[in-house]
């Protein structure tokens, strides 16, 4: 009876230790216009943000604003990456937010890839320098939701919602 109940003991263990790593998240911004600014709550993004290259980051929902001349955008985006299965790794999740005069966007990739004109057409500017992360510009206010997106894959999912920073008071 004691083998049968430390068998029945040990079977959920040894599934619990068989489960696979979780999966890693890589995002990269590339703005197709001059950035003035970029703020980031994602402890991820490095301070100096390049065009068009890739940080890790973790699952979790950020706030973030960018802006240039005669634009500025909020959004708020939620990253969540494949968790491992039993006897399986989570797949790695590539994306990345493109920051338009227009307002931002997610795209998606199965794997570490650069921008290609080819797939963005030729008005993305890959040369411009890096853009500082800094504080929020508590002289903008948040206009109202523009538009939502979401991106659901084998490898995870991402949202967001965004709209228009506002001159004014907070």
């Amino acid at each position: 009876m004691k083998k049968l109940s430390l068998l029945l003991l040990l079977i959920p263990v040894f599934f619990l230790s068989c489960k696979g790593i979780d999966g890693n998240s890589y995002l990269k911004y590339y703005w197709t216009s001059p950035l003035s600014y970029m703020t980031d709550s994602n402890p991820s993004t490095p301070h100096n943000v390049y065009n068009d290259v890739y940080f890790s980051t973790n699952s979790g929902t950020y706030y973030m604003t960018y802006g240039g001349t005669g634009f500025n955008y909020y959004m708020y985006y939620t990253i969540e990456v494949d968790e491992g299965g039993l006897f399986t790794d989570g797949d790695d999740l590539w994306f990345g937010a493109a920051l338009s005069p227009r307002g931002p966007t997610f795209y998606k990739l199965t794997y570490d890839r650069s921008v290609d004109s080819e797939d963005f057409g030729n008005e993305i500017s890959l040369n411009n320098g890096p853009v500082q992360k800094i504080k929020a510009d508590s002289e903008k206010i948040r206009g109202p939701i523009l538009g939502r997106e979401e991106k659901i894959m084998r490898n995870g999912t991402i949202r967001m919602e965004y709209g228009q920073l506002l001159d004014g008071e907070t």
